[in-house]
């Protein structure tokens, strides 16, 4: 099976969607990435990291209305995990948070 893209998205890339590629690097079944929907992300998400991606999942509502709203075209399934930005980068809880919320939705994209 080949492996699925995943694009993980937050506002800064500094907490939520790099904890969540960290979780996910060494998974077998995929290639993780993260970026973030500000101007002052880590690595702010463009068309390519998009096109890139088989499936982008985003840690709040926001963050799906503001890609749709700045790249209309995006064909990419886009997911949400309802991670509020309550956390810091690999903070325990943000990882069991991550792993509950992103494990069924894995379940659907790789079947």
């Amino acid at each position: 099976m080949m492996k699925k893209k995943i694009l993980f998205v937050c506002t800064g890339n500094r907490d939520r969607s790099p904890t969540a590629e960290e979780t996910y690097k060494d998974h077998p079944d995929l290639i993780v990435k993260s970026a973030g929907t500000s101007a002052y992300a880590y690595t702010p998400i463009d068309k390519q990291l998009l096109d890139w991606a088989d499936a982008i999942l985003v840690m709040t509502p926001h963050h799906k209305e503001t890609i749709l709203r700045n790249y209309p075209a995006v064909k990419t399934p886009i997911y949400t995990l309802y991670i509020e930005d309550y956390y810091r980068y690999m903070d325990k809880d943000l990882v069991e948070v991550i792993i509950e919320r992103t494990e069924p939705i894995l379940k659907e994209i790789l079947k």
